[in-house]
This record gives C-alpha cells, structure tokens and sequence, in this order.
C-alpha cells in the first residue's frame, strides 16, 4: 500500500505547472485494492482505500 499521502497533492501541482486542467469525475471506497486495511477517516468508509478518477487535459 502506498502511505505517502503527498503524492496526489505533487501530482497535481506538477499538472498545474504544466497547464493542464484536471477534474475529478469519481471517488468511491475501493478495500478490495491489496494490502493491509488503512483507516478510514470517514464514517461511511470501511477503509482508507479509494479508487478516483481523475481527467486531465491541456488547452490549445
């Protein structure tokens, strides 16, 4: 399981960077995804697994 929770935030940044434009279609709890339970913080969440789908694109 990856445990760095920067990643995402660098991805997008480095998409901004490069002027793209991005949005966020899905985001759904995903435990069957391998690896050991991470917690979740959220209520209706039985894992901290989520899948998103994410669009990105650039302009002209």
């Amino acid at each position: 399981m990856l445990h760095d929770k920067s990643l995402l935030a660098d991805m997008l940044k480095l998409l901004e960077k490069h002027g793209f434009s991005f949005t966020f279609a899905h985001a759904r709890s995903a435990p069957f995804l391998i690896g050991e339970p991470d917690p979740s913080p959220f209520p209706n969440a039985s894992d901290g697994k989520f899948l998103l789908h994410l669009y990105a694109w650039q302009r002209g």
